[in-house]
Formats: C-alpha cells, sequence, structure tokens
C-alpha cells in the first residue's frame, strides 16, 4: 500500500473525529476510566505482592521442646537446627525468658502471672530465621521431624488469609475491568457505527470501484487507534498523579505498610494501558465496521 494512502487514512480519521466530537469525547473517557481502573487495580496488587513478601521475609520459626527436655539435649539441638538448608539464625528461648515476655505484652510482673497461672506452662523453645520466605515452610517441617522439637509455629494462617485477600480483590478488579472493556468497545463501536452511517454513501461508491473491505476499513481503525491512544494518556496521567499524591500523603499515615515508589513496574503497567488503549479503541472500531460490513454484502 502507497505511503499517499496512509497519509489519506489520517487525514479521513481526523476529519471522523471532528465530525463527531461528542461521541469521540464519551468514547475516549470511556476507555480512560476502563484504563483507570486497570491501572489502579494493577497498583493494588503490586502493593499487596509487597505487603505479603515483607510478612514472609519477617516471618521467624518458633520450635518448641518437648517438656522435660534434659539440658544437654536441648543444648545439642542447635547444632542440628543450624544443619537443616535454609535456616539463617537460631535464637535459644527459655521458659523464664517466654514468661516474662507474655507478662511484658499482659502488662504485668512475671512474679504476678505466675502466681495467676500456678505454675510456668510455657515450654522452652528455639526462635528461628529463615533465609527467605520460601524457605519458611521447609524448614518448620524439618524441624518437626527432629527428636526433642514437640513443635514448629510461624504465622502461616496471617499470610495465608492475606493471599485469600488478594485472591478476591483479583476477582473483583477482573470482573469490573471486564465489564468496563465490553462498555468501552461499545461506545467505541457505536460511535463508528454513527461515522460509518454519515459517510455510507461515499463507502458505497468505493465499494463500486472496486475498493478492498481494508482499504475502506483503515481510516476508522485509525480513529479509534487515535480514540484509544488518548485515553490511555489520559489514564496514565491521571493513575500517576493520583498514585504520587497517595503516598505522599498517606504514607506517614500508613506506617504498617510500606507503599511501592514509581518503579519499573509502573512503566511497565503504564506500557501496557497505552497498548491496551489502542487495541480497545481499534477493536471497537472493527467490530463496528464488519457488521456493516457484511450487512452491505448480504443486500448486493
Amino acid at each position: 500500500m502507497k505511503l499517499r494512502s496512509f497519509s489519506r487514512f489520517f487525514v479521513e480519521a481526523s476529519q471522523s473525529l471532528r465530525r463527531n466530537i461528542l461521541m469521540t469525547i464519551a468514547s475516549i473517557a470511556t476507555i480512560a476510566l476502563t484504563l483507570f481502573v486497570c491501572g489502579v487495580f494493577s497498583v493494588i496488587v503490586l502493593n499487596i505482592n509487597k505487603f505479603a513478601n515483607d510478612i514472609e521475609s519477617t516471618v521467624e520459626i518458633q520450635a518448641f521442646l518437648e517438656e522435660d527436655l534434659p539440658a544437654e539435649t536441648a543444648s545439642a539441638l542447635v547444632t542440628s537446627i543450624r544443619e537443616i538448608d535454609g535456616v539463617d539464625d537460631v535464637t535459644f528461648i527459655s521458659k523464664e525468658e517466654a514468661l516474662a515476655n507474655m507478662a511484658t505484652q499482659l502488662e504485668e510482673t512475671p512474679e504476678t502471672l505466675l502466681s495467676s497461672l500456678g505454675r510456668n506452662p510455657l515450654p522452652d523453645s528455639y526462635m528461628v530465621t529463615a533465609d527467605s520466605a520460601d524457605d519458611v515452610a521447609p524448614v518448620a517441617e524439618k524441624l518437626e521431624a527432629l527428636d526433642g522439637v514437640a513443635e514448629a509455629q510461624y504465622g502461616d494462617d496471617t499470610v495465608d488469609n492475606l493471599f485469600q485477600m488478594l485472591k478476591w480483590i483479583r476477582y473483583f478488579g477482573i470482573a469490573l475491568i471486564l465489564f468496563l472493556v465490553v462498555a468501552s468497545i461499545v461506545i467505541v463501536a457505536f460511535n463508528i457505527k454513527v461515522t460509518v452511517a454519515s459517510r455510507k454513501s461515499e463507502i458505497i461508491i468505493m465499494r463500486y470501484v472496486g475498493a478492498s473491505n481494508w482499504y475502506i476499513r483503515w481510516p476508522f481503525c485509525i480513529a479509534g487507534m487515535v480514540m484509544g491512544l488518548f485515553g490511555g494518556i489520559i489514564a496514565v496521567a491521571l493513575l500517576y498523579g493520583a498514585y504520587t499524591l497517595f503516598i505522599d500523603q498517606f504514607s506517614s499515615v500508613l506506617v504498617f505498610m510500606s507503599l511501592v515508589r514509581v518503579n519499573t513496574d509502573f512503566f511497565y503497567i503504564f506500557g501496557f494501558m497505552l497498548l491496551f488503549g489502542v487495541l480497545l479503541g481499534s477493536a471497537g472500531s472493527l467490530l463496528s465496521l464488519n457488521v456493516y460490513l457484511k450487512e452491505r454484502a448480504k443486500k448486493q
């Protein structure tokens, strides 16, 4: 196809966008909203994944020793624990230290707590730190297999609940995004349909002189791409501005959660939003035009 033909396509696309300016604005706004929601949920998932990784990286495994275990056997256990693959650090916590820690949490003295309990029910234990989050579960299993270890516990319920919450957020986000994607395609398709109707005579003449379907499609397809690109640019600008403002305003409040700063992952998200916007616009255009061309073919 000649370069002159492509320049003509762009001129016709520009004319069709200006001819139906209200529908063009509506299409761009819908695409921008769809892409903005996509970006928001991508950023939410990015932060929750980081939050989950931060929790996992600080998880400590507490290996409780069997009751009445001889002191020599308990001391020898540290060697076996350090030999386990994935173990980073091991700290011994006596039952007296454990009682003192519990008393501190309850805002009482160890003597008062011991008096109310009658005896110290807490066992000696080893606090084990794993090399990475992936090592936590395997290390816990190997600890429980050691002679002298009654039980090994870590915050697996907290991590599981976090991932369960992440899963439901993803499901909700996907459902909302799919709804908005369909809405965007329908509105873009309607916009192109209005444009096609206004240029029906011109299209019929082009068909009679032998113009191919793709020769007819290109101006409308380019118009849809332009709408998608503008919608993507608006969505990226809104997401970047809103997120940087959110970090500046709420980082000091959300001290329990370290938010992800704008990094390389964000540029991937921004690039995907722009590309997805172009695809949305072109999909709506092609859908509308294909329906029209098929109807014309049946009438002929």
